[in-house]
């Protein structure tokens, strides 16, 4: 595993050059200024983890005036009037994947209760909690204690990050980054070997996913960034619609940081 993150600089460099460095939200940059996020913005990015789950964030991204619109620029009454496949039917258009939303949209009348517990336990200040703990306790908290239907590690950190929280979301494009067969953060290959030797992505386990946690959380510590500004680097890197170069299929000949990656070492086959 590298010691040397310099390479985080050149990523950024060259996403910063060509425009496609993902920016931070605006309630990061509130959080920053010393803005106390309400409960309406909350539930907003708790809604945009969602809508994240295996969809192509591009798709997201070019509706979201249309899609705050559905969700009655999260006026949370009106959100309650409406049923989780009213929002569904008012969404999937905008969805290539629409099939996890649904789930989801089922449960969002029971994610808001919580996140309203959470609000009411903390004398109508759910933004003190979130910031009340570490990241990893936050994240545990909200595996266990506040569990939201249908939200694992990866969205519970989605919705974080969102919200100003210190943490990086290991989704496919992070953990794919950081295989043995990629940048060799971690100890599983980005594929495994199925029937007839065809190779399908890994699926990685919660636990995969903060180990991934801790090695951002590393990185930071060695590079002197912090762990949601490593997280927009990599993602920016990988993103359909961003960088597009560590992708699935990647563009190795147009890869600024090339030297030290696995995926050409010899034996690794793809």
């Amino acid at each position: 595993m590298e010691e040397n993150f310099n390479f985080l600089n050149v990523m950024q460099e060259h996403l910063e050059k060509i425009g496609k460095l993902n920016p931070p939200t605006q309630a990061q940059l509130d959080r920053k200024e010393g803005i106390t996020l309400d409960f309406s913005t909350h539930v907003k990015y708790m809604i945009y983890a969602l809508l994240s789950n295996q969809e192509r964030w591009i798709h997201v991204e070019n509706n979201l005036s249309e899609i705050d619109k559905v969700f009655f620029n999260y006026n949370i009454e009106k959100i309650k009037e409406k049923s989780g496949n009213y929002f569904f039917e008012k969404i999937k258009s905008y969805l290539t994947r629409g099939l996890s939303f649904e789930k989801q949209m089922k449960s969002l009348h029971k994610n808001i209760e919580i996140l309203e517990l959470i609000n009411n336990e903390n004398n109508g200040d759910i933004d003190s909690y979130i910031v009340s703990k570490q990241p990893k306790e936050i994240i545990i908290d909200f595996n266990t204690k506040y569990k939201l239907p249908n939200m694992g590690v990866s969205l519970i950190c989605e919705y974080l990050k969102n919200v100003g929280v210190e943490c990086a979301k290991p989704d496919t494009h992070i953990m794919r980054f950081l295989s043995k067969t990629r940048r060799g953060f971690l100890l599983k290959d980005e594929a495994h070997i199925v029937k007839k030797g065809k190779k399908i992505e890994t699926i990685w386990t919660d636990n995969d996913k903060i180990k991934a946690l801790k090695i951002i959380e590393n990185m930071g510590e060695k590079s002197g960034k912090t762990s949601s500004e490593i997280d927009r680097i990599i993602w920016s890197y990988c993103a359909d619609g961003k960088g597009e170069i560590c992708t699935k299929s990647p563009k190795c000949n147009i890869c600024v940081i090339k030297d030290r990656c696995n995926r050409d070492k010899p034996g690794v086959k793809f």
